[in-house]
């Protein structure tokens, strides 16, 4: 605090005076906040230095440094005996003082104000009627003088919040920022060029369809490498924005996604008894076919397409695919089956997630939102449980086992029964699609033969 109006070179007045509270309870009144130029001796040396944000009091009747200020930006004050030190933030002796009576007196000079146009300001100041910030202490060690562009360009073109950041904290000897210490407003070309990046893509959205099949997200994927048992290769999901319940297909070629798609709102739209009116897809050549793009303007359902190279506009899509296939790829490893049985628990996920709560949701399960009944989960089985199929007497021999040890897969799509899958470690009796109803009886077999063979793992 100081009361001489002549001595700041930078003075901004308040636009209403502050108290300042004295040992005594008394108060006198601030007026204004400023800098002052200084020479600051310590060691046999005297440096120039700005002392900042001091405020102006009038009535004072000594000039006072605030302890706690100083530590508050990083200085340090060091008292020995009847001696005094400030420190800067680099741990370099900047001041030095001696005990007076019961007061340090610092050993600095101010500065008139044609000398301290030299001096490097590093912080910005408030404006009228702003409350004052911290005080803070910078040193000018006569250091390289420069703007903060030619900084931000000396330093590779590190950002200008780093490089103020270097000169406040004393990070680096010998840099003093002259001028304003705000970036310009030019924009630094090779910047740009080098740096840029793409403005990030919001993974939620601040709007949803009020309706079922207000909006449907598609989108084509391929699971492996290898076919699945059924000779399917890729497979699409169609996922409703309002319920996010989710429906798949397989296919054995991408040309078919056309009739999937009229298969699918044929299906949905005589089930609910909405019309779908948007379709969310990529920009892929599957969903911009003639045949495709006729069936949508015959239906006058409105085709929303990504912008390239920007999967993430289909987000809703994109993740449903990547927690779909993390199910499957976990459902397989513990029901110890090959790739070749991804669809099969492919169409199981899809089920599971249907019934699952989702964070698309605050409250309820995709099938609840779709069709307004809570599912009925009483009968879900572990994907790759043990079944025991009862063998009928007239496909075995009297002394032959009664039961055959199979896998749990799914569920058949078209009737009441499980779908099982037998995989012995040697030999098997070959059963190619053993679907087992769900009350116990064997309800059809495509083959079942008492013969003992070596074949190959068949669904």
């Amino acid at each position: 605090m100081c009361a001489h109006r002549d001595w700041f070179h930078h003075y901004s007045p308040l636009s209403s005076p502050m108290d300042v509270v004295l040992g005594n309870d008394s108060a006198i009144q601030t007026t204004g906040v400023g800098r002052i130029s200084v020479r600051m001796h310590a060691e046999g040396k005297s440096l120039p230095a700005v002392l900042q944000d001091i405020l102006h009091v009038p009535e004072l009747h000594s000039n006072l440094l605030s302890v706690s200020h100083f530590a508050k930006c990083g200085s340090e004050m060091c008292f020995v005996g009847e001696g005094c030190s400030i420190l800067d933030q680099r741990k370099i002796v900047a001041c030095e003082g001696d005990l007076r009576g019961n007061l340090y007196v610092m050993r600095i000079t101010t500065l008139p104000i044609s000398e301290s146009a030299h001096i490097a300001v590093l912080d910005s100041f408030p404006a009228k009627g702003e409350d004052p910030p911290e005080a803070m202490l910078i040193a000018d060690n006569l250091g390289s003088k420069a703007s903060i562009d030619i900084w931000h360009q000396r330093l590779g073109h590190l950002n200008a919040d780093n490089v103020i950041h270097m000169a406040r904290k004393g990070l680096a000897c010998g840099m003093v920022i002259i001028g304003n210490t705000s970036p310009s407003s030019h924009i630094c070309e090779p910047c740009i060029k080098g740096k840029q990046m793409r403005a990030e893509i919001r993974k939620e959205t601040d709007t949803r369809a009020d309706l079922i099949l207000g909006c449907i997200f598609s989108d084509v994927c391929i699971l492996f490498s290898s076919q699945s048992c059924q000779g399917f290769l890729y497979f699409i999901t169609w996922i409703d924005d309002k319920s996010r319940k989710v429906f798949v297909s397989v296919m054995k070629e991408k040309s078919e996604v056309a009739q999937h798609l009229r298969t699918f709102v044929a299906c949905v739209e005589l089930e609910t008894g909405q019309k779908l009116k948007v379709l969310r897809s990529d920009g892929g050549g599957e969903y911009t076919t003639g045949e495709v793009q006729s069936f949508l303007k015959e239906k006058g359902i409105k085709h929303k397409l990504t912008t390239a190279d920007t999967p993430q506009h289909n987000g809703v899509a994109e993740r449903m695919n990547r927690t779909l296939v993390k199910r499957v790829r976990t459902m397989l490893i513990k029901a110890e089956l090959p790739d070749t049985y991804w669809w099969d628990a492919l169409w199981y996920a899809t089920l599971l997630h249907n019934v699952s709560p989702t964070r698309s949701l605050s409250d309820g399960t995709p099938e609840e939102s779709w069709s307004g009944n809570k599912p009925d989960i009483s009968r879900l089985h572990v994907f790759g449980c043990k079944a025991f199929v009862h063998i009928p007497d007239k496909l075995r021999g009297k002394l032959l086992v009664k039961s055959l040890v199979c896998t749990f897969i799914s569920y058949a799509q078209q009737r009441k029964a499980y779908h099982l899958v037998h995989q012995p470690s040697k030999c098997f009796i070959d059963s190619r699609d053993v679907i087992f109803d769900k009350g116990g009886t064997s309800t059809s077999y495509e083959r079942l033969s008492s013969t003992l063979t070596t074949l190959p793992l068949l669904s």
